[in-house]
């Protein structure tokens, strides 16, 4: 049996420590990018995504580092619309984020 750890971080957190470690500024000092991941942070916290697509499909991977949040999306589309219900789920996902800050 395949079993998928509570803590995500612990499957992958070797190559994650890796990739970070020789990560490089991308668009700037907030987000890096090193071994095929992105680490940057928003109002849900510090995450680390992976994104990509070939022939007829398109992947986003975001793990957040400070609580469980996993979001896959899996798209049989690479038309740049796509990214479109991947932004709308970040953006609402922020919002509920900072109102629940604000609320604490």
């Amino acid at each position: 049996d395949w079993m998928v750890p509570n803590d995500i971080d612990s499957l992958f957190s070797p190559h994650w420590q890796k990739a970070e470690l020789l990560s490089s500024p991308w668009t700037d000092a907030t987000r890096r990018y090193g071994l095929g991941w992105f680490f940057s942070e928003d109002n849900m916290g510090k995450f680390r995504a992976h994104s990509g697509k070939y022939k007829g499909f398109e992947t986003y991977l975001r793990v957040n580092s400070n609580d469980s949040l996993f979001l896959l999306i899996l798209s049989n589309q690479t038309d740049p619309v796509v990214k479109e219900p991947r932004s709308a789920i970040i953006n609402e996902l922020n919002k509920q984020y900072l109102t629940k800050a604000k609320l604490n």
